[in-house]
């Protein structure tokens, strides 16, 4: 079958027509490197540059969510990978990974290792998406294609030999013949194969290699040749410049443009793809429509791939079932291979559950799933039977049961009908529920009968209530819940009032009563104690008690009369007995006033010092407090030795204090011993001594010595004690003067130049400055080098400044340059002047050149064997701080020779070609040499290129003006020549 089409409709299709699934872009596009390594073959690695679809593009960006296809590529012969991106960008855009494989790019390719790297990718790529972790983890369909250009193409055929899983599909694009053949290969291929050749290709010409190809395959695989007209071998990828240049010694004109022919490619690659890998039935319609419609293209293909019929789904039974009955599914259409939505893939499949059922009718480039269908089973509504009260019948009532949900015709198990029934004795009862013909049945529901359990309240210990006691009340059944009608829950309650007492209790869901029980309290009579006198006693006093009561009684003694005596601090009170009760009487509190002991309390030494007061203090003060000197306040102050002591009342009680002795000690006269002295300068001393030799002292200083060494001022003394007193010495004041602070001020101590003056002042606050040791002035002019020094006085204390030095230059005067007044071409000569070492020197010569000495204080110079002009010198002196100075010298140019003199006329010609200069003689020299000298005669370094008599000048390093070359040659004459360089 074959089909053509003009070239013009097919772009008028292109641009105007162009399915919107093929302009519309998906996804943004990734891209990074990705090197796999095959083991078997020596760990051999396969470097691919791979293409993704990304939700943003990039660089190694990560791979958008979502599981895709991949499509393997090989490049053609001595092409990189490069040149392919427009196709793989495109594809991966289209959702497609495409790894474009970069091995065997040389001139001498291994086919055979090329095809095995094809397969290999894909099969790894495959392996490598089980993996965690891997890039591809996760993100494969588990369908991919293998393709390529040129050598690629017929490495694509050899590579499905090598592959372990069986590829969707192939296509190619100008496939050529390999070595193992790829024609022979075709012959073995069971896969769906697209083949896309160029009319105008001269590389791999259609008619030796994709034609013979396309009629190498069998049939039954589908198979599709399309040829593009005016296509070319190397417009099915980018610019390649190998590529480009083979064909360009072949190619004929008049083709396709590359985006054309690119833009067609992917117009039928996209949807051949899209439905192998993708499984897209419109993109099959899609690609029928290309080769069956599409202009620029002549297309030859067998292929019995079909598009299969809209499924549907039958039910062999009514809606809704019962529970455990089967519903069987049966497929409408069995054209192709089913897989229902369980897992099942026969045509039919059994229901025992409701749900959604649908099975997918897939063929090779196409997947479309039935209609759904619900199986729906009548629920079980989940019958109950509810009871109005429990499933305890209490006498003399009745429970009504009913039926849950009321749905359907409720049929009991006593022959009743309805929703509910009333029960009045103990059973067990159900019920049978009919719901749109089917049947539920209810769970069982047993109704039980409570017995009177005849509640009784129990006094363990008897119902007479005693004071300050409890009596504990019980129930006779400690299994069931009560409530006294204190409001307490507990089977057993303290009780400590007297009242009426009873409780309730559920047996089941049935409550009972229990019979009551009454609580009493006995009296006792009279019970009192009757003290006799004051219940605060002084130490030694007693107090009689008495008891009055009608009963037998025992005190808080132990004694058993009817009246004790207490003579000490305590509670007393006594125990009345009954026959069935034991009472307290009133608690009597009689309390003995503590004993005191007081004391007295010196506050200080009881060995007092001269002049000292001694401070005595009563322990305990009372408003009746009477000291054996008469006085009565708390303190009592003495200054004289003796034996002291008081006596105090407290509470009408009389106590006695302690008796203390008192001594005073001898005074001690102590003075300071030292020079008549009163101001202590900053850095000297001055020494104190004790008017007691040999007596240890303690210096306000906290130094211990009988002689003192001070160097800083204060208020000095010092103390001498015994085992008792402490003397002091009077006082000593030591004014202290310390260093005063100043900032000295001064111009360049060191570097001043001659005739200048140099200032020196202190600020000082405070201080008088004193000049090397006579001069007072806070400030100092100096006109000469030499040591200055100053001193800062502060009443009678002096201290000393800084030590300066001041240095001047050296003057100096240089106004003439030594050496010959008259010179001569072709000589050297010397010029100098006086030496200074802290002088620069830069020497300027015109007429001449510098031979050596450019920046000292002697020079020598060259006079040019040519030069005309008098030679004229310049010297620039600096000593950097004070002074700069010019001095020339004119030099006479004596026998000098005119270059006009020396001017051959040789037969030549001067061409200018910008970069050089082009001399071309009429006859050959030999051996030249060149110098070229500028308009003050200084030489130029030159570079010449020599050809016989043609000689090529460099104008490199040369600034625009008047040049004189001269040429010497061996065995003839010299040449000058003037040239004027622009």
């Amino acid at each position: 079958m074959l089909k053509n089409n003009t070239f013009l409709l097919f772009f008028v299709f292109v641009f105007i027509c162009l399915p919107h699934e093929l302009i519309s872009q998906n996804w943004q596009v990734g891209e990074q490197t990705i090197t796999f390594i095959d083991p078997d073959r020596s760990n051999r690695s396969i470097p691919c540059e791979v293409y993704y679809p990304a939700t943003n593009g990039g660089q190694n960006v990560p791979m958008g969510e979502g599981e895709f296809p991949h499509v393997v590529f090989g490049h053609g012969f001595v092409m990189n990978v490069g040149a392919y991106s427009s196709i793989a960008e495109s594809l991966a855009e289209q959702g497609f990974i495409v790894l474009l494989v970069n091995t065997e790019t040389g001139f001498s390719p291994s086919h055979t290792n090329f095809a095995r790297d094809l397969a290999f990718v894909s099969d790894d790529v495959l392996a490598r998406g089980e993996i965690p972790g891997d890039f591809f983890f996760g993100q494969l369909n588990g369908k991919f294609a293998i393709g390529g250009h040129s050598m690629g193409g017929g490495c694509t055929y050899l590579s499905v030999q090598y592959l372990n899983n069986d590829a969707a599909c192939l296509f190619t694009f100008a496939a050529a013949e390999t070595n193992p053949s790829a024609i022979t290969q075709m012959s073995t291929l069971n896969t769906p194969n697209l083949i896309l050749a160029g009319e105008l290709d001269c590389v791999t010409p259609p008619e030796d290699h994709q034609i013979p190809m396309y009629n190498a395959q069998s049939g039954d695989d589908c198979k599709y040749y399309v040829e593009i007209e005016g296509g070319y071998h190397c417009q099915f990828n980018d610019f390649n410049f190998n590529c480009n240049l083979g064909e360009s010694f072949c190619s004929p004109p008049g083709g396709l443009t590359r985006a054309a022919q690119i833009e067609l490619v992917l117009e039928v690659l996209t949807p051949w793809l899209k439905s192998f890998l993708f499984q897209e039935c419109d993109s099959w319609d899609e690609f029928l429509a290309i080769i069956d419609e599409e202009d620029g293209i002549t297309t030859e293909f067998e292929c019995a791939i079909e598009i299969p019929a809209q499924p549907g789904i039958m039910i062999n039974s009514s809606q809704p079932a019962c529970p455990g009955d089967e519903v069987i599914l049966e497929a409408t259409e069995t054209d192709g291979e089913i897989i229902w939505n369980t897992g099942e893939e026969s045509t039919s499949i059994i229901v025992t559950e409701e749900g959604s059922f649908y099975y997918s009718l897939s063929s090779e480039v196409c997947q479309i799933e039935s209609e759904t269908v619900e199986v729906v089973y009548q629920q079980n509504p989940g019958y109950l039977i509810v009871s109005s009260g429990g499933n305890e019948l209490c006498p003399g009532e009745s429970i009504e049961l009913f039926a849950s949900p009321n749905e359907g015709d409720i049929l009991w198990s006593t022959g009743q009908t309805g929703s509910s029934i009333l029960i009045n004795e103990p059973g067990t009862f159900s019920f049978e529920a009919e719901l749109n013909g089917c049947s539920f049945f209810s769970e069982e529901f047993t109704i039980v009968q409570n017995p009177d359990p005849d509640f009784q309240v129990v006094a363990t210990q008897g119902s007479i209530l005693c004071p300050d006691e409890s009596v504990f009340l019980e129930v006779t059944d400690f299994s069931v819940g009560v409530l006294w009608n204190t409001g307490q829950s507990d089977p057993v309650i303290e009780v400590e009032e007297p009242g009426m007492y009873f409780y309730e209790g559920f047996v089941g869901n049935c409550l009972f009563f229990s019979d009551t029980l009454i609580v009493v309290e006995e009296d006792p009579g009279e019970i009192e104690i009757i003290p006799l006198g004051d219940t605060l006693l002084c130490p030694g006093d007693e107090l009689s008690l008495v008891a009055i009561s009608d009963n037998e009684f025992l005190w808080s003694t132990n004694e058993d009369t009817d009246t004790i005596v207490v003579s000490e601090s305590g509670t007393y009170s006594f125990t009345v007995f009954t026959a069935n009760c034991s009472y307290e009487s009133e608690l009597i509190i009689v309390e003995l006033k503590p004993e005191i002991f007081p004391e007295v309390n010196l506050m200080g030494n009881p060995f007092l010092c001269p002049g000292d007061t001694a401070i005595l203090e009563a322990s305990v003060f009372t408003n009746e407090l009477f000291w054996n000197t008469g006085s009565s306040d708390s303190l009592l102050v003495i200054m004289e030795s003796g034996e002291y002591s008081y006596s105090l009342v407290v509470d009408g009680c009389t106590f006695f204090s302690d008796t203390i002795e008192v001594q005073f000690s001898e005074k001690l006269e102590l003075t300071i011993l030292a020079e008549n002295v009163s101001e202590l300068c900053e850095g000297d001393s001055i020494i104190l001594q004790t008017s007691t030799a040999g007596i240890p002292a303690l210096w306000s200083t906290g130094d211990s010595s009988a002689m003192l060494t001070i160097f800083e001022g204060g208020l000095y003394y010092y103390s001498i004690g015994d085992s008792n007193c402490l003397f002091t010495s009077d006082s000593l004041i030591i004014k202290f003067i310390s260093e005063p602070m100043y900032e000295l001020i001064t111009d360049d101590l060191v570097d001043n130049c001659p005739g200048d003056s140099v200032l020196l002042k202190v600020v000082t606050d405070g201080a008088t400055v004193i000049w090397n040791g006579d001069r007072e002035s806070d400030s100092l002019w100096i006109f000469d080098s030499g040591t200055y020094s100053f001193d800062l006085h502060i009443e009678e204390c002096k201290f000393f400044g800084e030590e300066l030095q001041i240095g001047f230059r050296e003057s100096w005067s240089i106004d003439s340059i030594r050496g010959a007044d008259t010179v001569m071409t072709g000589e050297f000569y010397i010029f100098e002047v006086d030496f200074y070492d802290f002088l620069t020197y830069d020497w300027q010569v015109w007429g001449a050149e510098i031979v050596s000495g450019e920046f000292t204080y002697r020079i020598e110079i060259f006079i040019p064997e040519h030069s005309e002009e008098n030679v004229e010198l310049t010297l620039l002196l600096s000593d950097r701080l004070c002074k700069e100075k010019t001095v020339e010298k004119f030099l006479v140019l004596e026998n000098s020779v005119s270059v006009k003199d020396q001017l051959n006329e040789p037969n030549y010609s001067i061409i200018d070609h910008g970069s050089y200069i082009k001399l071309q003689f009429s006859h050959a020299i030999n051996n030249p040499q060149f110098i070229l000298f500028d308009v003050v005669g200084r030489m130029n370094r030159l570079w010449v290129h020599q050809s016989n008599d043609v000689f090529q000048i460099s104008k490199e390093g040369l600034t625009p003006g008047i040049y004189l070359l001269k040429i010497k040659s061996s065995g003839q004459e010299d040449y000058l020549i003037k040239m004027l360089i622009n």
